[in-house]
């Protein structure tokens, strides 16, 4: 057996192994169930195709730090009579304990991995997947938008700060569904999803080379309705503005001397001077920064209108592209094809 092949393998299924606060019995291991490898922690869940020819439950951590660090192409894997799994490679010969899988098996079987039936992706879902995990939250205070919302008409998410809505005709999504932040963040890592299956309590996805990815529905009072409505573009000042191509860099340098307002949000202030050009500036008790961007005709801002603005957010919003519009001075729109998003400037 190949090690970089085997290796390869458990590195795709390792986003379902839980090492930390986990009493799942068996979400601590890799699974080899013959000719699959397998993990589930309660929350993820990942099958990929591999003929090992063995069947047993080994630590994930240890096992797969082991194999990366064997100076061998070539490895043996075998069960001995002691029910220990044996890995031998070069000079180095590994006895791990394989531990009761039945309970782990069984998790997996409820799963009913073998008798789905698959619904073809949309062209651009990993593309939305990945826009929506940037503004899905992560702090648990806000647990009702720690995930990713799905619907037949496109995905949602927000941290308080930005809202986004993906335009996506998704067939096969009868009932909206919210998936955490933290399985959708693992999710976009896999690039050759092809094909997607609606459980009732979990939903599964398909790559093309076999790998099944399983990751369970979260049951939150998500504000998907309020986020779309959110994002109507009513009320916003009908001039398109654009910021300057250099702007990412000096926001950079000066949100090392952010502004701090009394709740400790951090930002930077952009502005213009009287000449129109744009001035980015921080400032903090032990220091401040000003940064001057010469006006030209390839961007335009708001005459007489401070923009206050995490450095954080306007840096990933660059990324998006230069275009925004204004509302009520104390949002910023953009629309890129069928992504909507709105930003909450700092008061």
């Amino acid at each position: 057996m190949k090690r970089l092949e085997l290796l390869a393998a458990l590195k795709r299924v390792m986003p379902g192994v839980e090492e930390k606060n986990t009493l799942l019995e068996g979400a601590n291991s890799f699974m080899f169930d013959g000719e699959w490898i397998k993990t589930f922690n309660d929350e993820i869940s990942v099958s990929y195709p591999f003929d090992s020819g063995v069947e047993c439950l080994v630590k994930a951590q240890e096992f797969f730090k082991i194999l990366s660090r064997i100076e061998a192409d070539e490895i043996k894997i075998l069960m001995l009579d002691d029910g220990k799994l044996q890995m031998s490679g070069g000079k180095t010969v590994l006895k791990m304990v394989s531990s009761d899988s039945s309970s782990l098996i069984k998790l997996v079987d409820n799963l009913a991995l073998s008798g789905i039936k698959w619904d073809k992706l949309p062209k651009d879902f990993l593309k939305a997947l990945k826009l929506s995990a940037d503004f899905a939250a992560t702090n648990k205070a806000f647990s009702s938008l720690c995930g990713v919302s799905f619907g037949n008409d496109g995905l949602a998410a927000s941290d308080r700060i930005r809202a986004g809505f993906y335009k996506l005709k998704t067939r096969g999504i009868k009932e909206d569904f919210v998936l955490s932040t933290g399985s959708v963040r693992e999710l976009i890592k896999f690039e050759e999803l092809e094909e997607f299956s609606i459980g009732e309590s979990w939903i599964h996805f398909k790559d093309k080379n076999g790998l099944l990815f399983s990751v369970r529905k979260i049951v939150v009072d998500f504000p998907r309705e309020a986020i779309k409505k959110f994002l109507d573009f009513e009320g916003v000042d009908d001039h398109v503005y654009s910021f300057p191509d250099s702007l990412k860099h000096s926001v950079e340098r000066a949100s090392v001397l952010s502004y701090s307002n009394d709740e400790g949000t951090e930002y930077v202030e952009l502005s213009t001077d009287s000449k129109g050009n744009m001035i980015v500036s921080g400032a903090k008790q032990y220091g401040e920064i000003k940064e001057k961007i010469v006006k030209d005709a390839k961007w335009s801002f708001p005459k007489d209108v401070v923009l206050k603005i995490d450095p954080k957010v306007l840096i990933d919003l660059l990324g998006l592209g230069n275009e925004f519009y204004l509302k009520e001075n104390r949002y910023i729109l953009l629309r890129h094809g069928d992504f909507e998003s709105i930003i909450s400037l700092v008061s």
